[in-house]
């Protein structure tokens, strides 16, 4: 029943249900005690410290989540890595960027500690590469995508590589660099599988930004809602909104400001359900750019 569960909880996974994949993987773990599974018991508490960061759940509840898995696991140092990923990037949201740069880096530490070069390299990427671009430092964020990127590349990974390598051309749009972003799109898109959710919407908006940057942002516009509406059925509600603030980008470039304003407050609205503050602070100013 345990190991049931879990499949089903990759499943939700996969298509971004993160309150589903959560009680999927709640019941995972109650089997799995009752069973006597411990081995089956800490991989569901692995990936449990998830869904509090990128599902629904505010900040705050999230964090005291993190704390009752590292109870729970009584110390399992592979799950104390997945609760140091997921405190990185809420510590991020709170503006708390030396926090997070800690925690992530403990995080690495860990993974490369027991020998897990894949997992150490993703979680890296993810995690500075958010970290560095929520602090605005994009130049730190792309150092710390590229480094991944080249890593799982050499390992042969695609499932991970697919994503980070979408993230990667995205702060390469951030600093202008639009040929160099569409290289890595085409990676992205290449080795996403057609389930993968995240990965889908990701080489998209980051492709929308290059028609944009290269002055077709109506072809971009088109291109970015797809990314938005892939996201719709989903709780993911940070990417949801990071996605709407990029489509409000590529509007303005296309002299549709009036959309763009329904998109950042649409953004607006999940920032603040979900307690991110920076990026909440980021598209309040971007509001108030915008033309009367």
């Amino acid at each position: 029943m345990a190991r049931a569960w879990l499949v089903l909880a990759s499943t939700r996974n996969m298509r971004l249900r993160m309150t589903g994949r959560a009680e999927a993987l709640e019941r995972a773990a109650e089997e799995a005690h009752r069973a006597g599974a411990r081995r089956e018991e800490l991989e569901a508490l692995y990936y449990l410290a998830s869904p509090p960061v990128h599902g629904p759940m505010p900040v705050e509840e999230a964090l005291h989540r993190l704390d009752e898995l590292r109870d729970r696991s009584g110390g399992d140092r592979i799950v104390e890595s997945s609760v140091l990923y997921s405190l990185g990037r809420l510590e991020a949201m709170r503006g708390r960027f030396d926090e997070a740069r800690l925690a992530t880096a403990r995080c690495v530490e860990i993974l490369e500690d027991l020998g897990h070069r894949p997992q150490a390299e993703s979680s890296r990427g993810e995690d500075f590469g958010y970290i560095e671009t929520l602090a605005g430092d994009h130049g730190a964020a792309e150092r710390e995508l590229r480094r991944a990127c080249d890593a799982l590349r050499a390992l042969g990974e695609t499932g991970i590589f697919s994503t980070l390598v979408a993230e990667l051309a995205l702060v390469l749009c951030e600093m202008g660099r639009f040929d160099e972003a569409a290289h890595h799109i085409e990676e992205s898109r290449s080795a996403a599988a057609s389930e993968d959710i995240l990965t889908q919407a990701r080489w998209r908006i980051a492709q929308a930004r290059v028609l944009a940057g290269r002055g077709r942002p109506g072809e971009g516009v088109d291109v970015a809602r797809q990314a938005v509406v892939l996201l719709d059925p989903t709780d993911v509600i940070d990417i949801q909104a990071d996605t709407l603030v990029q489509l409000a980008r590529v509007l303005v470039e296309a002299g549709e400001e009036p959309e763009a304003a329904r998109a950042l407050e649409r953004a607006l609205r999940l920032y603040e359900r979900k307690g991110n503050v920076v990026s909440a602070d980021h598209a309040r100013h971007m509001l108030a750019a915008l033309p009367p």
